[in-house]
């Protein structure tokens, strides 16, 4: 066999060097490969590590555009529907079309799955001359032992820490909440068994935080069977009826707008701004943060040398009234008599030609959309357009005053109301709410900006990125989870 080098044939040298090359080329196109299928956003991600790492300028091309666009791409195809320009009326500029989910469809099919009930609620102080000192009971013949509330106070004396414990006492399970040392109160939830304390922990800081706000003159008693009623269904909660309550919560609000505006934020920092702005009432900041942690809208993270934990934002929120156009499109067939077809496109047109998104038009709607009864109405109007005699037929799922309920959707512009020649009225949606989550993709920009002018530490910066990186990833397996 003819030899290339002295003891190695020619054949053999070409074998191995076809092997080598071909494992290189495997090598490299499995790179490449991966590399094409990162996500943009991720690329993006690590190229400004990478230019803040190694102290270079970030490019313009790395950015996104701002929170209003990625807004208007969502919302965009409802208004071209109804004729009308996104960048005219609200001077949202738009460069490409992003389908708008099909939220009001799952939304209307939603039915409530949580059948169980809490068997009771008590509010408690602890008194060092008397013990614990029930202030309220509800139900009010509801009775709990002393040796138990004794057990709960020794618990949370256990943990010296104020929030929520749970904890297991014969045939109930107890969520506790303790304000802490500064007012002593407790707010106790007794569930079954087999209820799980953890499906009521997000309404029980809201619950809270309504009681102390009311307790001059005890105005928080009348409130208290609302307030068991209300955190009751709180495990049934759709995403649609969780929203609002984030967004109708005044501290969780402005945690997510300043983290909004500035992405990331020191814990000890954001503790002293939230105190000095609301000087006189009760704050929990923990109780807070670990809800909207559960709630994926923000990560805490320890970053060494750095003075505190760090807050940053993975999930923003955002709330717009937008034009009904599933009943739009069809509004004979769902129920509008002929003659008022052209009158009520019109005036829906109308009242989009004039409206202009506010914090406080906001407030307005989620104010009448936590209220059970109305949440319930709007899902019927979502869906038809109704009598009253059809409207009436609610109170088998809890809309006892329907009266109060239309005034209420009348009076936040939410419904029209057409009344033919025979007197029969019949009820259409105005103006409907689209209330998300959004991935703040936009933060980038504040990223950059943060170290341009070196308000932030680099490490904190790239810390973010992880986040923000991490995040995506977790956001894209549960859309993947979904289909």
């Amino acid at each position: 066999m003819e030899e290339i080098f002295p003891g190695i044939p020619t054949f053999y040298f070409l074998l191995i060097l076809f092997a080598i090359a071909a494992s290189i080329c495997s090598i490299v196109g499995y790179k490449v490969y991966k590399y094409t299928t990162i996500p943009k956003f991720v690329k993006k991600i690590r190229s400004m590590k990478k230019a803040i790492d190694g102290n270079k300028i970030i490019p313009e091309s790395l950015l996104y555009r701002n929170k209003e666009a990625f807004i208007g791409e969502l919302i965009r195809e409802k208004w071209d529907k109804l004729g009308l320009s996104l960048e005219d009326i609200l001077g949202i500029k738009i460069e490409k079309y992003k389908k708008i989910p099909k939220e009001e469809e799952e939304i209307a099919e939603f039915t409530r799955t949580h059948d169980k009930k809490p068997v009771g609620m008590v509010l408690m102080k602890w008194d060092e001359r008397i013990g614990t000192e029930i202030i309220t009971t509800y139900p009010k013949n509801f009775e709990i032992s002393e040796k138990t509330l004794l057990q709960i106070y020794s618990t949370h004396e256990y943990s010296e820490e104020k929030g929520i414990i749970t904890l297991t006492v014969g045939s109930l399970n107890i969520l506790s909440y303790y304000t802490g040392p500064e007012l002593g109160y407790y707010l106790l939830l007794f569930l079954n068994l087999d209820d799980d304390p953890d499906a009521y922990e997000g309404g029980m800081s809201d619950i809270v935080h309504i009681i102390l706000q009311n307790l001059p003159n005890d105005s928080y008693l009348p409130m208290i069977p609302s307030l068991f009623h209300r955190i009751a269904v709180y495990p049934s909660l759709s995403k649609e009826e969780i929203l609002p309550k984030n967004y109708y919560n005044e501290l969780k609000r402005i945690i997510i707008k300043n983290l909004s505006d500035y992405g990331a934020a020191y814990k000890s920092e954001l503790e002293i701004w939230i105190r000095d702005k609301f000087t006189e009432s009760y704050i929990d900041l923990d109780s807070i943060l670990i809800d909207l942690v559960k709630s994926d809208i923000i990560k805490e993270v320890s970053v060494k040398g750095m003075p505190s934990e760090l807050i940053f934002l993975t999930k923003d929120l955002f709330m717009l009234r937008v034009p009904p156009i599933n009943l739009l499109e069809n509004p004979i067939d769902l129920g509008l008599p002929t003659q008022f077809a052209k009158a009520y496109s019109s005036e829906v047109k109308k009242f989009f030609q004039n409206y202009h998104p506010s914090e406080e038009d906001n407030l307005r709607i989620v104010e009448i959309l936590i209220n059970p009864q109305v949440y319930e109405t709007l899902r019927l109007l979502r869906t038809a357009i109704v009598t009253r005699q059809d409207l009436e037929k609610l109170k088998k799922k809890g809309v006892e005053d329907i009266y109060a309920v239309l005034k209420m959707l009348w009076d936040t512009q939410m419904i029209k109301v057409f009344k033919d020649e025979n007197d029969i009225e019949y009820y259409t949606l105005l103006s409907d709410l689209s209330i998300d989550y959004i991935f703040p993709k936009y933060l980038l920009r504040n990223i950059k900006l943060a170290y341009e002018q070196k308000s932030k530490a680099k490490k904190v910066l790239i810390e973010y990125l992880k986040v923000l990186e991490d995040a995506y990833f977790d956001l894209k397996t549960q859309e993947k989870g979904k289909t």
